[in-house]
């Protein structure tokens, strides 16, 4: 469906979820891990879509939304890591945010391409 989605719109189409996915008319991104409270505060996933937004302004659609959920993943898992809770994670999680580098996104985005039909 996300495949069909983007081929019709010649757009690029993002999922979440325990893998998130992220395809335009001939890549799919697969990008694993993240933390579960994730689901547990709100605004999340909103934050993640405004992340791959304003990461539109530096880099093409399909790039910016395969780092954006890089980021929220590498993110997530870290302030899981050291908080016990949604409340507390929701503020970790912000600090973490603050604290990515590049370097911390090495290997977290898989792509692969399609043959075109």
């Amino acid at each position: 469906a996300a495949r069909s989605l983007a081929i019709r719109t010649g757009g690029t189409v993002a999922v979440s979820g325990e893998t998130d996915l992220i395809v335009d008319a001939t890549r799919t991104a697969r990008v694993t891990g993240g933390s579960a409270l994730l689901t547990k505060v709100t605004g999340g996933g909103c934050a993640l879509g405004a992340a791959m937004a304003s990461l539109l302004a530096v880099a093409p659609a399909f790039d910016a939304a395969s780092a954006a959920s890089a980021i929220w993943a590498v993110a997530s898992e870290r302030a899981a890591s050291r908080t016990g809770g949604p409340g507390s994670f929701a503020v970790a999680f912000l600090d973490e945010l603050a604290a990515i580098q590049p370097a911390d996104l090495d290997g977290r985005v898989r792509v692969d391409t399609e043959v075109a039909r």
